[in-house]
């Protein structure tokens, strides 16, 4: 069943509290007009077209501390996370990463989150063999893509 519009997101809404997956106060807080907007959206359109997208992607891997920008160190790192949301397309990976930040600009999610991004990216080459065409960040404030 969609949810693409206000009547069948307000349903699910209330199947989310019922079999509390989401409390009474987090479905009141919700923005139905902007969750719809996303889902209605070019990219995630083209998304649910490639028959072939992953949510929630848990990955682990390991890379060397210098490539982190920690200098003089020898040491592995483990890296660790739950990438968003990825789908495939003839040129590689398209990364989406949803943020709910209060923010302004672009520039300020860029600015924080463009390092968990290019982790994101190495993951899915690293523990997928996966090359990555492109990273957006979707921000609920702003309601956009923003492309890394």
């Amino acid at each position: 069943e969609s949810i693409y519009d206000k009547a069948s997101f307000e349903k699910e809404r209330e199947r989310l509290i019922e079999y509390e997956f989401i409390t009474k106060t987090e479905g009141e807080l919700t923005d139905a007009d902007k969750i719809i907007e996303f889902l209605t959206s070019d990219t995630m359109q083209s998304l649910l077209k490639s028959g072939s997208y992953f949510k929630e992607k848990r990955f682990m891997f390991t890379v060397s501390a210098d490539e982190l920008g920690i200098e003089n160190c020898n040491e592995k790192i483990i890296v660790q996370g739950v990438l968003d949301c990825y789908f495939l397309t003839p040129d590689g990976a398209v990364i989406v990463d949803y943020k709910t930040d209060r923010v302004t600009t672009e520039s300020e999610l860029t600015d924080r989150y463009a390092v968990q991004l290019d982790m994101y990216e190495k993951a899915l080459l690293t523990t997928e063999n996966i090359k990555t065409d492109k990273k957006l960040i979707y921000s609920f404030a702003l309601s956009k893509f923003i492309t890394l």
